[in-house]
């Protein structure tokens, strides 16, 4: 234990842990300032913990594959985050030259009175461990996106409290053709453009809306299954999409070639500078009500597909060409 102390230097080390293995050390209330602030060399099985206190200078794990750092606290002249303990990351601070505080990551979502500190994480819980009607309900502005895989048996519900989703919801069916449960997706604004959404592996490309169903037959992407998605039973209401980009690049609700896709429902949503509002290839059902679309190329495109795609009391006006 390394506490109340005060470590500074011109040159050198604030800590440098060097040879062997199997030690624990635990660090609090310390200023320690040197050129190289916490190295660890030659040494494997160490762990760190680190619960407050200043440490100016780099931390150097040469053995990240054994030994473990975890910071709950204190302040730092580098990013820390990749060395934070679970639900903490580092904040900057504003100053010259920066420095970062680290600090509980806040909660964004919650299920019932457990908070959650992503989406992700709410959603990954829900399909866990849950049945039944599950409501996700939103607690502040988030960025990014986020993955429901959907699950026999569960009925879920992503509460936004008009709330922004600077990103995108994509949507796994879990290849079943015949599910019954349901998804809902209501009062979020869906605000941003493509840097925002989903990635090729290799970060050579991105999607393209809002909300995606995506081909999961597609290899290079985070979300490949190698079969059919098959998303069902999906309601969008009380939601707006609105594109930042300056092209008209994306869609507000878009099923690719290749996905499958049926039952859907998008009612009270508003768009704005998307290239569509809704793109449904290979969808099987789809209802849209109420919906007002502005300042954007095209309104719904249905490809292929089967049975009753109606659109009732909708609004679309562009100024647009094509």
């Amino acid at each position: 234990v390394i506490r109340n102390s005060t470590i500074s230097a011109d040159d050198g080390y604030g800590i440098r842990v060097q040879n062997g293995g199997a030690k624990t050390i635990y660090l609090s209330d310390n200023n320690l300032t040197a050129p190289e602030g916490l190295v660890l060399k030659n040494t494997s099985e160490t762990n760190i913990y680190i619960s407050s206190g200043t440490l100016i200078g780099p931390i150097d794990n040469q053995n990240p594959a054994s030994n473990h750092i975890s910071i709950t606290g204190g302040t730092y002249s580098t990013d820390v985050t990749p060395e934070c303990a679970p639900g903490y990351a580092a904040y900057a601070n504003g100053t010259v030259p920066e420095t970062w505080t680290v600090g509980p990551m806040p909660k964004v979502a919650k299920i019932g009175s457990v908070e959650y500190t992503s989406l992700q994480a709410a959603l990954d819980s829900a399909h866990a461990n849950m049945t039944g009607d599950v409501t996700v309900e939103l607690l502040k502005n988030i960025e990014g996106y986020s993955v429901i895989r959907q699950k026999a048996g569960l009925n879920l519900t992503i509460e936004g409290n008009n709330d922004t989703i600077a990103g995108q919801i994509m949507v796994d069916g879990d290849g079943r053709a015949d599910g019954t449960e349901t998804l809902t997706i209501q009062n979020i604004a869906f605000n941003g453009n493509r840097s925002n959404f989903c990635k090729k592996n290799d970060g050579t490309d991105s999607t393209d809306a809002f909300i995606l169903v995506p081909s999961t037959k597609t290899s290079g992407w985070p979300y490949y299954t190698g079969k059919y998605n098959y998303a069902h039973n999906i309601e969008v209401k009380n939601c707006s999409f609105v594109s930042t980009s300056a092209a008209l690049d994306v869609v507000g609700f878009k099923v690719p070639s290749g996905s499958g896709n049926y039952n859907t429902t998008i009612n009270n949503v508003k768009g704005d500078n998307l290239h569509s509002f809704a793109q449904l290839t290979g969808t099987t059902n789809s209802t849209f009500t109420n919906d007002t679309v502005t300042n954007s190329k095209s309104f719904v495109n249905v490809s292929g597909g089967a049975g009753d795609h109606n659109i009732t009391n909708c609004s679309f006006i562009t100024s647009v060409a094509g």
